[in-house]
């Protein structure tokens, strides 16, 4: 084999092992930004906008988390801790509570939306 394809090899090798290396398949794209979310079932218990404003801002202020927006049936709240930045949303659905990252400023991991979902809980005097 002569040196030039020798090293034409080498180099293309090289390319595919980077693009190899950087590309992400679509499902694995959609799996590490897709808004996480967990449910807090009301079981029963009908809250007015005010009482709900009220028990997310509690919720919120335990953690931390800087409350940005309060209104009706959805309460927003952002969250910087080591270099990122981190919001989620609290919306009222009736039956239910649904505490969900926005996609932009979302975590892989569900911790910091199951401690909101406890801290919830308790204000709302809900068996957790």
């Amino acid at each position: 084999m002569s040196r030039t394809l020798a090293v034409g090899l080498v180099l293309l090798l090289a390319m595919v092992s980077v693009s190899y290396a950087e590309y992400v398949s679509p499902r694995e794209q959609q799996k590490a930004y897709a808004p996480l979310m967990v449910e807090l079932p009301l079981e029963n218990l009908t809250l007015t906008e005010q009482q709900f404003q009220d028990a997310a801002r509690r919720a919120f202020s335990r953690r931390r988390w800087n409350v940005l927006d309060a209104k009706g049936n959805l309460a927003t709240a952002e969250l910087e801790r080591k270099g990122a930045i981190y919001r989620v949303d609290m919306e009222n659905k009736g039956s239910s509570i649904e505490i969900r990252f926005q996609p932009e400023y979302s975590d892989k991991r569900t911790n910091y939306l199951m401690n909101l979902r406890r801290d919830l809980a308790f204000e709302l005097r809900i068996n957790d």
